[in-house]
């Protein structure tokens, strides 16, 4: 099977994800080195970053955990295999922004943004469900189906529009006041870009 993103490009990806080289770290180092505020941390970065960013990030989290701890050869096989779709089809135009360093966002249409969410969401509830109860590997798996899940709702109804921008606020024009009748005028969050 041919992939479209390089063993080159997949680790400039990676090493481009906090959130991956988090979840690896805390697997690495296991109940030892964690004092809960790494936790937080992967929990606050998956939330904060848009539906594309964070399949990406699950996506690294998946061969991580694969990489780093004993699971079922079935889920290890499906979370690889989710996993590789996701890169084929989310990172060229992540990897294409990061080489580009525009501001501007890339936008399009993912139709299956959401199904993968809900996949990655129940195959890390399966690998947590399978770990040992309060671990470093269930709570991780934990987060990153928890956050897969809340994405995937949110992508609920929702047009979706990539946007691969760095993590930083883009100043947008401001739009001018439009009168959309003689005594109509609209909301002004109408224009406000979420």
């Amino acid at each position: 099977m041919d992939r479209m993103v390089s063993d080159s490009d997949l680790a400039r990806l990676y090493l481009s994800l906090e959130g991956a080289q988090l979840v690896r770290d805390l697997l690495i180092e296991g109940d030892a080195q964690s004092d809960g505020f790494d936790l937080d941390l992967l929990a606050s970065l998956l939330s904060e970053c848009p539906p594309e960013k964070c399949l990406l990030i699950l996506a690294c989290s998946a061969g991580a955990l694969c990489d780093h701890i004993d699971i079922d050869p079935s889920l290890k096989l499906s979370l690889k295999l989710l996993a590789g779709d996701v890169l084929d089809d989310y990172a060229p135009l992540y990897l294409a922004h990061l080489k580009s360093r525009k501001m501007d966002g890339f936008e399009g249409q993912m139709i299956y943004m959401q199904e993968d969410l809900e996949g990655f969401a129940e195959l890390f509830a399966l690998a947590g469900d399978l770990s040992e109860l309060d671990s470093i590997p269930y709570q991780v798996c934990a987060i990153l189906s928890d956050q897969a899940c809340a994405q995937a709702e949110y992508l609920e109804g929702e047009d979706i529009d990539i946007d691969y921008s760095m993590d930083h606020v883009i100043e947008a024009e401001k739009p001018s006041l439009i009168i959309f009748s003689d005594n109509v005028i609209p909301f002004p969050g109408l224009f406000r870009k979420p």
